[in-house]
């Protein structure tokens, strides 16, 4: 099989070649929307244990007390969270910051940055969720046998680890370039 590496690495040029396409004007926006996303996943995923009790608490169903952190249905809302809100930053409204293009290598570099900055929030933070729930992974036998060394490193870098502390200032960051006209 292909080392997650590999994948990721792939996934991150992809969307590097998507914003030279789109330009990076637009890109940001769908920056914005990504860097949003993950801020409210990784607040729910620190609250999570509270939400839940209160939900059953409140609700009185038992099925709900049954729900642990680890169930593989948490899995597949974080993943159908992220590839919405891309799907939704792609094909939605789509949010312009105000500006120009900078002419020729300029552009082209810049839009090929910010492109790869959104494959690595997109494809990262899907790789940490996977990572996190991954023994309904194991069981469909998508992941076998250990991560490389190279992926046990990447690990330790991936959007929710690296920026959590960080995203609030990312967001207020953001926002303001994209008042700033």
């Amino acid at each position: 099989m292909t080392p997650v590496e590999t994948l990721w690495i792939t996934l991150v040029l992809i969307f590097a070649v998507v914003g030279v396409v789109r330009g990076f004007l637009k890109e940001l926006g769908v920056t914005l929307v990504l860097i949003v996303t993950l801020f409210g996943l990784t607040r729910l995923s620190s609250n999570l244990p509270r939400i839940l009790d209160l939900v059953a608490t409140t609700a009185n169903v038992s099925a709900v007390r049954q729900v642990t952190d680890k169930s593989p249905w948490w899995l597949v809302f974080y993943v159908f969270s992220l590839l919405g809100a891309m799907f939704i930053a792609y094909q939605g409204y789509v949010i312009k910051y105000p500006g120009n293009e900078p002419p020729r290598i300029q552009g082209v570099l810049l839009s090929l940055m910010i492109g790869a900055i959104n494959g690595y929030l997109l494809a990262g933070s899907l790789w940490y969720y996977a990572n996190k729930y991954q023994e309904p992974i194991r069981q469909l036998g998508l992941l076998q046998g250990d991560y490389t060394p190279v992926a046990q490193k990447l690990i330790q870098v991936l959007p929710p680890t690296l920026l959590n502390p960080y995203l609030p200032f990312l967001i207020v960051f953001m926002v303001i370039l994209l008042v700033i006209k």
